[in-house]
């Protein structure tokens, strides 16, 4: 089979995809065709089809990474020879992949192709998630996942137990859900249909993922729909889903938020801090403003900030609970008092 051009990394980045493949050999040979015919650079696949455990029907000049004994449901797939790829082994297993891989130009970031079982315990998957986010540090990350997991925050219809404890692992750490509401699902049967599917970064990677779309099942035949992206763009299209905590501002304890926010800063900035006294506040105004001027990499300058206070929130600031959201909609929809 003729390889993917190489001119998939063009001006507008790599092109790439995620989809679940079913564990079909059929679905598995459109794939190779699609490849080929969109120049495709970059593949997260998850549920692969396999022979005796070991990855098969992918074209052999291709580079796939996984790892494990067992059967495969997560893999990373390369097509474009001018990228490189290392597999990251520790963070890695049969349904996890994470592999950094270096675009054309110098571009870098860590890329994940998970599959979440859906009678696993989804905490088990977060740990997995929150593994990568700490390795990553400030550096870009970008996840593809059958999450099987659902919820309106990402358009879906209904919201259950795994997308609650998704949603909320997402807002706690300020990570982006790159799906949008075009009025498709992205896993659909007889049965019924969902948006199980998500294309999720951090915030150093977000101006760097564009042209997100799903482009269906008509020609990869699979129950789940190909999701397409271009990485490696530095000018982002701003359709995104941030997954925002729902506070409970009325109980916050806004002593231990300063407290929090100023401790958080200090180490952050090098300034002695903690307490929150509002001497510390302009020592820290004025680290801040010298930090902003001086900092190469202000993508995650930013990242690390809103971590900060992502932090203090979460210690001085309880969520709100799912009556009070739901009062809360009552009263926009007008239907409290009724």
């Amino acid at each position: 089979m003729e390889m993917a051009s190489n001119q998939n990394k063009s001006d507008l980045g790599t092109r790439c995809v995620q989809i679940n493949l079913q564990h079909s050999r059929v679905v598995t040979a459109c794939l190779n065709e699609y490849i080929v015919k969109e120049n495709i650079g970059i593949a997260a696949l998850q549920e692969l089809y396999c022979i005796k455990h070991s990855i098969a029907g992918i074209n052999k000049e291709w580079r796939i990474f996984s790892t494990g004994r067992d059967r495969k449901r997560a893999a990373v797939l390369i097509s474009d020879p001018k990228i490189d790829g290392v597999l990251l082994s520790d963070l890695s297993d049969e349904d996890f992949v994470a592999v950094e891989v270096s675009l054309v130009g110098g571009f870098s970031c860590i890329f994940v192709s998970a599959y979440f079982d859906i009678t696993r315990d989804i905490e088990i998957d977060l740990f997995k998630m929150a593994r990568v986010l700490e390795r990553a540090g400030r550096r870009r990350v970008i996840m593809c996942i059958d999450t099987n997991s659902r919820s309106a925050a990402w358009y879906d219809t209904v919201t259950n137990r795994r997308g609650k404890d998704l949603e909320e692992f997402l807002a706690e750490g300020s990570l982006v859900v790159i799906n949008y509401d075009d009025g498709q699902p992205t896993f659909e049967t007889r049965n019924g249909k969902s948006r199980i599917d998500l294309t999720i970064c951090n915030w150093a990677m977000l101006r760097y993922v564009s042209q997100w779309a799903n482009k269906g099942s008509e020609e990869v035949t699979s129950d789940h729909k190909t999701l397409a992206f271009v990485l490696g763009n530095a000018d982002g299209d701003g359709r995104l889903n941030h997954v925002l905590p729902r506070y409970n501002m009325k109980e916050a304890d806004w002593l231990l938020f300063r407290r929090e926010l100023s401790s958080g800063l200090g180490r952050f900035l090098g300034v002695e801090g903690g307490d929150g006294r509002p001497d510390e506040w302009g020592l820290l105004d004025a680290g801040l403003a010298n930090r902003i001027e001086s900092e190469e990499d202000i993508d995650g300058f930013v990242m690390e900030f809103d971590r900060l206070m992502a932090e203090a929130c979460k210690k001085a600031i309880p969520l709100r609970t799912k009556t009070q959201l739901d009062l809360q909609s009552a009263r926009c929809l007008g239907g409290a008092g009724n």
